[in-house]
């Protein structure tokens, strides 16, 4: 509990999060597992990552919500990303033949 706390605090401190982004041995970290960091940029490494076979997981970060406009956005978020992802055709059954 208390290491989150700490990595959240930090998440919102821009200096150290650009130190991360932009160290390129944390780069390399951040870009394996971190698609995108909205969803216009993530929506493509999904649709690449699913044509070559890999499965992905997508969250929109909201551990430190606290207030009803908070959750109002992190919902939107997600049915935004809903809404990216149908586009997509991702989870369909194949088709029988």
């Amino acid at each position: 509990m208390v290491l989150q706390k700490a990595l959240l605090a930090a998440s919102r401190r821009p200096g150290l999060r650009r130190a991360v982004t932009g160290t390129p041995a944390t780069r390399r970290v951040v870009d394996r597992f971190v698609a995108g960091e909205t969803l216009a940029g993530t929506l493509p490494v999904v649709r690449a990552l699913a044509a070559d076979g890999i499965r992905v997981t997508l969250d929109h970060l909201g551990e430190d919500i606290t207030t009803r406009a908070e959750a109002t956005h992190s919902r939107d978020a997600y049915l935004a990303a809903l809404e990216g992802l149908g586009g997509l055709g991702l989870g369909r059954a194949p088709r029988c033949r």
